[in-house]
């Protein structure tokens, strides 16, 4: 596998390798920076804040020098405004004056007042713009105030005068010197204006394309760095992960609980040094039952007459502890228990109770000596040990108070011990007659001796009924109950070396539903469900003791019945085919159509055939049986089948 390479941050990891079960190497990582996620998230953020404050600093730089072009832009066209108007209004009185003194007409002489006025105005707001406008040199501003003031100090001086001295100063033509002058310095100025408005324009257009490209960029750079630094976290993750993983799984394995060497950060040391502590209190126990049988032992050795019965009793409960874990069913432990238990304490009788997988209902599966003072079944409410998750000792049922699963009068002291293992409650011992047990220097010795009993019946039937279940979920087929092919291939590997012992045979009926997919198709996979339920109770009910009935696969099934010769299985498979022609199945209230299915029959007489090829036979029997119209038993050609 790959290394990380590179550097990432302030993170700073080490490779060592580790080998999985698989047999192959992988590389893992030791975290040298102890480090949490908390803080590698803050640090992924820091990076992207490095990368995005930037260019958003950036963005917002060009934005505003491309808004302070865009106000010298307005700048630009406010003053080419103001000059214009100013020259239009002085040419504009001149023009009205003219018209006055050659017309005499007083309408002339009221646009001209007009005209002026405008003209004076304009002139105050020309020369306002040497103090407000920033984008104009004050000697350009001066250069168009000059000959419009001379215009107009001209047309005021024609005002006052004659009509024949104006007329006289008209001809003269000694105002056109200072209209030229107001009319050049005005185009200098507009040509002037207009050249720094293009810049500006270019200016601002440049400065977006910037802020644009710096804004792709800064993102594309941001996601860039996100991606990396999320990719480098989760193989950080990923492999404390598998460090921690490999380690459960060789404890798993092994069955005895081992440290994590490897050294890891964070979040993931809290769940090793979790893992860990763990792991010593399951090495505590182990160390605390070895020091129980070590007192077993001591005790022993106190006095000859007690050494023999110590002996004998630390002897019994070591062989109870070495068989318990060895039991394969219930059945074993319970004849394990009613075998060595009356051998460890002087009782009257006792009985054995475990409780029921809902914790509602505890069932005698044990009893020895005369015990009929405790009831067969009863709730766990009605026991003084269950409800106090502890032993009760009554040493006086006339003067204590007894369970009530008990019948006083018939019992004269007992003692109820729950057996508990992993705070679960699994069932109850129960003994009468303990008085014996009571005597001597040490009575609670009987009683340390009666915990470590319970103990170890309560661990080793936890452990069975683990085992038994993950068997049963193993070997059995969830939808109809019946075993699985995995079950099946097992068993005829048995069934197959017993005939070709003995030469017993061994018959196969495999079994197909007609038209199955119909039914899912039309009727929905419920119905489906349920009418494989129904066939596998069917096939169920009508097999022997001995035969083995599985779900081979979808809707197929198959039965394997040892010492049945062909005619006899091709019998049951005509009788079982009719059954299930016969059966009425309902769904949702409403009945489902008539099914039938088609068999096919193989048989094994202890020749060199595997049960692939027996199975396979089945097979071809079943689909000679589908071709020749289904509902139907065809066997399988073969001699054996004859």
């Amino acid at each position: 596998p790959a290394k990380l390479t590179g550097h990432y941050s302030a993170l700073s990891i080490s490779a060592c390798p580790v080998s999985f079960a698989t047999g192959r190497t992988y590389t893992t990582y030791r975290d040298t920076t102890k480090m949490t996620i908390t803080r590698r998230l803050l640090i992924i953020a820091a990076i992207l804040l490095l990368v995005m404050v930037p260019t958003a600093i950036a963005v917002v730089a060009t934005s505003l020098v491309a808004q302070n072009s865009f106000e010298e832009m307005h700048q630009y066209r406010h003053v080419l405004r103001t000059t214009a108007k100013l020259e239009r209004s002085v040419v504009d009185a001149e023009t009205a004056q003219r018209a006055y003194l050659l017309t005499g007409s007083r309408a002339y002489l009221t646009e001209f007042n007009i005209y002026m006025a405008q003209a004076k105005a304009d002139v105050a707001k020309v020369a306002g713009l040497k103090r407000s406008s920033a984008v104009v040199q004050p000697e350009r501003i001066d250069a168009v105030l000059r000959p419009a003031l001379a215009e107009i100090e001209m047309l005021e001086r024609l005002n006052v005068s004659g009509t024949d001295s104006a007329l006289a100063l008209i001809r003269s033509q000694e105002g056109r010197f200072e209209a030229q002058q107001l009319r050049q310095a005005g185009l200098a100025l507009d040509s002037e204006q207009n050249g720094n408005f293009q810049r500006s324009r270019r200016s601002v257009s440049w400065y977006l394309n910037i802020s644009q490209w710096t804004a792709i960029v800064g993102v594309s750079l941001g996601v860039l760095v996100a991606l990396f630094s999320l990719y480098a976290l989760g193989r950080y993750i990923r492999r404390s992960l598998e460090i921690i993983l490999t380690a459960m799984r060789k404890a798993d394995a092994s069955g005895i609980p081992d440290d994590i060497a490897a050294q890891l950060a964070g979040e993931f040391r809290e769940v090793r040094d979790t893992y860990q502590a763990m792991c010593q209190r399951m090495r505590n126990e182990i160390i605390r039952r070895d020091e129980a049988e070590s007192k077993i032992g001591e005790m022993l050795n106190r006095s000859d007459g007690e050494l023999a019965d110590r002996r004998r009793i630390g002897e019994t409960l070591a062989k109870i502890s070495h068989r318990l874990p060895a039991c394969i069913d219930q059945k074993e432990l319970v004849t394990l228990a009613s075998r060595f238990i009356p051998q460890l304490f002087d009782i009257k009788g006792g009985a054995l109770y475990f409780q029921n997988n809902s914790s509602t209902v505890l069932s005698r599966v044990a009893a020895w000596g005369d015990c009929k003072s405790s009831q067969d079944e009863f709730a766990p409410v009605k026991c003084w040990a269950l409800r106090r998750g502890q032993l009760h000792v009554v040493a006086d049922t006339a003067t204590d108070v007894t369970c009530g699963h008990l019948t006083p009068e018939a019992v004269e002291d007992y003692v109820c011990i729950p057996l508990t293992a992993q705070g679960e409650t699994v069932g109850l011992l129960y003994l009468e007659g303990i008085a014996a047990n009571m005597e001597g220097e040490n009575p609670d010795r009987a009683m340390e001796d009666m915990r470590v009993l319970c103990e170890n019946l309560a661990l080793a039937l936890v452990n069975l009924r683990l085992r038994e279940s993950l068997r049963y979920q193993s070997l059995r087929d969830p939808l109809t109950g019946l075993h699985n092919r995995r079950y099946l291939e097992e068993v005829l590997d048995l069934e197959f070396a017993k005939s070709r012992r003995s030469g017993a045979p061994v018959s196969l009926i495999m079994i197909d539903i007609d038209h199955f997919k119909s039914i899912n198709d039309t009727l929905g996979h419920d119905a489906g469900d349920i009418v494989l339920r129904h066939l596998a109770s069917t096939i169920g009910n009508s097999i022997r003791k001995g035969d083995v009935a599985c779900r081979y696969g979808g809707e197929e099934f198959v039965i394997m019945m040892p010492d049945l010769a062909p005619d006899a299985a091709y019998a049951r498979a005509e009788l079982l085919r009719e059954q299930i022609k016969a059966t009425q199945m309902r769904s949702d209230n409403s009945e489902l159509p008539q099914i039938t299915a088609s068999f096919g029959l193989a048989c094994f007489i202890g020749d060199d055939r595997s049960p692939a090829d027996i199975l396979r036979d089945a097979d071809h029997a079943l689909y000679q049986a589908k071709a020749e119209g289904r509902d139907q038993v065809r066997r399988a050609e073969t001699k054996s089948c004859r």
